[in-house]
């Protein structure tokens, strides 16, 4: 990691080289900083939910942690480092989890994140051989609860392995997007007679976030540019 005085050092070493070098360098610094100083990809807990299918289990059951076998501290914990550790999650009897109304499959449950974030992936937990789980459902992210203008993150089908309580985390992926809501869409579950649909845990994943000194190499290097262009000028009156 290079420092703010190693970035002054070496933008001074080399103001002789012109203003065609000057530039060079702060792409460099910048390009530098960037993959250098920033944090990883965190672990988002949304902080809200709500869905139009109903509830014999309260759906705050699907953001509050409740049944992981390892907690994580939201937008604090290195998303693929807590992944890693392979949570479990347990149902609780319906304690810890989400369930729609007798034969109520389809339909949708829309995630409030508490800012606009980019998001990369969600991690899911359903419930492992019950026919109620979630099979297929669909991603949507939009930033305003009304999905008036939606961008589609991806389609997906859950494993539903035969196993017993507690579930495995999984993981889908989608390319990068800005966010504040997500809508997870639910096409179907495991059977169509299932008693109803029901979720475990779901939690998000943002992208690397620049950290402050990235910043202050980015405006250390147009101040060079700056700097030299106007000695160039002086020089040439």
């Amino acid at each position: 990691m290079k420092s703010f005085s190693q970035v002054l050092l070496l933008s001074a070493s080399i103001i002789g080289g012109g203003v065609k070098h000057s530039i060079t360098l702060a792409i460099l610094l910048v390009v530098t900083g960037i993959g250098i100083n920033a944090h990883a990809g965190s672990i988002l807990q949304a902080t809200g939910v709500s869905t139009n299918m109903g509830s014999i289990f309260p759906v705050i059951g699907t953001i509050n942690q409740s049944g992981l076998s390892t907690g994580y501290t939201s937008l604090v914990d290195d998303f693929d480092t807590y992944i890693a550790t392979n949570p479990t999650h347990d149902h609780g009897f319906g304690g810890n989890i989400w369930g729609s109304p007798h034969d109520i499959r389809s339909g949708y449950l829309d995630f409030t994140l508490g800012g606009d974030y980019v998001i990369e992936s969600m991690a899911f937990w359903t419930l492992d051989a019950d026919p109620s789980s979630i099979r297929q459902f669909k991603l949507y992210a939009d930033d305003n609860l009304s999905f008036s203008s939606a961008t589609l993150l991806g389609s997906y089908t859950a494993l539903n392995s035969p196993g017993f309580n507690p579930s495995s985390v999984q993981v889908f992926s989608f390319s990068a997007q800005n966010a504040s809501y997500v809508r997870l869409e639910v096409l179907n579950t495991w059977s169509t007679t299932s008693y109803s649909t029901a979720l475990g845990e779901v939690a998000f994943e943002i992208s690397a976030v620049p950290e402050p000194e990235t910043y202050a190499m980015m405006l250390a290097g147009l101040g060079l540019i700056g700097f030299v262009a106007r000695r160039r000028r002086q020089q040439a009156a």
